[in-house]
């Protein structure tokens, strides 16, 4: 299944390859859920960058990688923060999915599940007793893939244009 891939987490060296990918990761969400929020400036782009850097020099944070050979097949990056939902909460701190992305040649494979599974741990070493994370309501094929790793719709985020 994982013949030559190799996991862990993300390098400096990875940084320009993970721009691309999450590029690739918004205009596929935006292409399928024709979401305002995802339609961006690409003069921006380089943005990603310094938020990937920002990871790297935050023990709150990773982001794990499956690499085959010299080529990211999928990331997963995550970060553990305080319930936002209600700070008083005996949860304590949540593990939270930003951002997931594997190529479309190497989906269906169980790589994905592999690093969310990866991610988890992070998580866990932290003090996280629970992942969470966003899905855009119109990506059925990101909400069919989080809900056969356990995730479930616990609350639903509503927006109104002004």
């Amino acid at each position: 299944m994982w013949a030559g891939m190799e996991f862990g987490t993300v390098t400096g060296s990875d940084v320009l390859e993970l721009i691309g990918m999450y590029i690739d990761l918004i205009e596929e969400v935006r292409d399928e859920s024709r979401d305002d929020y995802l339609f961006y400036d690409t003069e921006r782009a380089g943005e990603i960058a310094r938020d990937i850097w920002n990871i790297l020099d935050d023990p709150q944070k990773t982001i794990c990688v499956a690499r085959d050979g010299g080529c990211i097949a999928g990331f997963i990056a995550g970060e553990v923060q305080s319930c936002c939902l209600f700070p008083l909460s005996r949860a304590g701190p949540v593990g939270y999915v930003t951002a997931a992305y594997v190529r479309p040649a190497y989906r269906r494979k169980g790589i994905g599940r592999r690093l969310e599974s990866m991610l988890v741990h992070f998580f866990q070493t932290q003090g996280a007793a629970y992942a969470e994370l966003g899905v855009m309501s119109k990506h059925r094929a990101a909400k069919e893939s989080w809900t056969a790793l356990g995730y479930a719709t616990f609350r639903e985020q509503m927006r109104k244009r002004i």
